[in-house]
């Protein structure tokens, strides 16, 4: 509700200011009261961005604003500063570093461990949340699927 009623202050002219707005939103809202889903949506839309406005190299660049209120955006979301940590926190205990205290043969602690095949899907699908297990199981509903547990 917050978010829409700022746009509708705001108005602003171009998707690139309405996105760095979601941004802001999502980063000063959702990611406070629900954390890693919030902030694992956000990087999907920064690679979502990233191919809207024709770019390849992780970020969003600077779109034409006016007013204080986009000043402080980051507007970058950067996997080892803003997602590594969440998962280090929520997830690396079970999937992590220590082969001894591993599951599910998952290792999110490495490119090729979390975006490797894992027969048939992907942890963590770049570019696609629908496709990605990970986003499937911290925001599944069922207790015998969601993680973390």
């Amino acid at each position: 509700m917050k978010l829409a009623l700022y746009l509708l202050q705001r108005q602003p002219k171009d998707r690139q200011s309405r996105y760095q707005i979601c941004v802001k939103w999502l980063t000063s809202t959702l990611s406070i009261s629900i954390g890693l889903p919030a902030l694992l949506f956000l990087a999907t839309c920064v690679a979502r961005a990233d191919d809207a406005f024709g770019r390849d190299d992780g970020s969003l660049g600077q779109a034409p604003t006016t007013g204080s209120e986009l000043d402080d955006v980051d507007d970058r979301v950067e996997f080892g500063r803003d997602v590594r940590p969440i998962l280090a926190k929520h997830c690396f205990t079970c999937h992590g570093p220590d082969p001894d205290a591993r599951q599910a043969d998952l290792r999110l602690d490495t490119q090729d461990g979390s975006r490797g095949d894992l027969g048939g899907y992907q942890a963590i699908m770049p570019r696609d949340p629908d496709a990605s297990e990970l986003i499937t199981r911290i925001t599944s509903e069922d207790d015998d699927v969601r993680m973390p547990p």
